[in-house]
């Protein structure tokens, strides 16, 4: 769309400027330094960027990384933020950004109550315990939203316990009290251990957020060195894993 088009020529233009004040500040010899404030979500803080910080702080130690981990929206302008890490499928115009990696999800259970719970069609989950997430419950529980190919199937679902944590749907799935769907990247660990199951594989199931992170910041005329090494950064460790994360 010509929106789309927009935004995406402002981005560009973005990284141009702000790639030549790094590119000049290399030229005198500086390394970015500076408080550098990020935001992400609570879960996305522990099991992505936290893995990530130890080697930016190896490679920029002249950077100071404040990191608010919040689970509600954060205003960049108002909070004094530089930069945060946000799901969506397209960034507010009033934002620059750079997308770092698709964000896949996955119902999971464990396995001895998949065992006692098989699930062979996502219509199946209405007669299941499935915890869901506060941000997409309702009264009367939650849809989940399930694609095979241009097949779309829409299903009603409820459980025992609604929380706005991701976390938190990951230990109560754990301890046997129902399925969960949840980012691949807070369960990749307990698939591969076989702590947790998935089950309908062939579908794909569409998560509470959206489906891309994006770290985004204010536009301005010339990015300071410390924000622009860090989406590089990120862009750099995450960019070749948008198939996994």
């Amino acid at each position: 769309t010509q929106a789309g088009e927009s935004l995406h020529e402002h981005a560009q233009a973005m990284a141009r400027s702000a790639g030549a004040a790094l590119d000049a500040a290399a030229q005198h010899g500086q390394q970015p330094t500076g408080r550098l404030r990020v935001s992400a979500s609570v879960t996305y803080g522990r099991h992505v960027l936290s893995a990530l910080l130890p080697g930016f702080i190896k490679r920029f130690p002249g950077v100071e990384v404040e990191l608010l981990l919040v689970d509600r929206y954060v205003d960049l302008l108002e909070e004094g933020l530089d930069l945060t890490v946000r799901f969506t499928a397209k960034p507010p115009p009033s934002l620059a950004g750079r997308p770092l990696h698709d964000v896949s999800f996955v119902v999971c259970g464990a396995p001895s109550f998949i065992s006692n719970h098989p699930v062979g069609h996502p219509q199946d989950l209405k007669s299941v315990p499935c915890m869901s997430f506060s941000a997409q419950a309702r009264r009367n529980g939650s849809t989940w939203r399930f694609l095979r190919g241009r097949e779309h199937v829409d299903v009603d679902v409820k459980g025992p316990v609604v929380v706005n944590s991701s976390d938190v749907v990951r230990e109560l799935v754990l301890g046997q009290m129902g399925l969960g769907l949840l980012p691949e990247f807070v369960v990749k660990q307990d698939l591969a251990a076989k702590r947790l199951k998935a089950v309908l594989p062939d579908w794909q199931a569409t998560g509470t957020f959206g489906p891309t992170a994006w770290v985004l910041w204010q536009p301005q005329r010339t990015m300071p060195p410390k924000m622009r090494v860090f989406v590089d950064y990120l862009v750099e460790q995450l960019g070749s894993e948008a198939a996994t994360l």
